[in-house]
């Protein structure tokens, strides 16, 4: 796993808070706790996936995202029955 969760489609490290002008920023963030894997969109359409191999992996860039990520663009999934 990489962790480079704030530069991956943010580009400087500016924060997924404040965009710079004409600087491609994070829109959404989807969390899917099961898969430990987070799903990244960004303003200029990329989309970029994140799938920890240990769940201290995943709380680890949990920690992260929760510290920076606007809470109206995280979101989670929801689990699947079978």
């Amino acid at each position: 796993m990489t962790f480079r969760l704030t530069c991956v489609i943010v580009g400087r490290l500016t924060g997924m808070h404040q965009p710079m002008e004409d600087e491609e920023y994070l829109t959404k963030c989807v969390v899917d706790p099961a898969k430990r894997t987070f799903f990244l969109y960004s303003s200029e359409g990329d989309e970029k996936k994140v799938t920890c191999d240990t769940v201290e992996e995943f709380m680890g860039v949990l920690k992260v995202v929760r510290a920076t990520c606007p809470e109206e663009r995280l979101s989670y999934t929801n689990p699947d029955f079978y």
